[in-house]
């Protein structure tokens, strides 16, 4: 079985945090900013390329 990694970070600014609105096979649901990890590269590189 592979190993899927994965980030996520969260992003506050005074009293307000990140949320992302999405929908899915006819759901909705709120999650924080993140992603999964490619092959080689790091945790670091991960949440930033997901938080832009």
């Amino acid at each position: 079985m592979r190993r899927i990694h994965v980030v996520a970070g969260i992003a506050r600014w005074d009293d307000h945090i990140l949320l992302l609105h999405q929908r899915a096979d006819g759901h909705s649901y709120w999650s924080l900013p993140g992603g999964v990890v490619a092959d080689g590269e790091t945790l670091t590189t991960a949440l930033r390329r997901e938080l832009h």
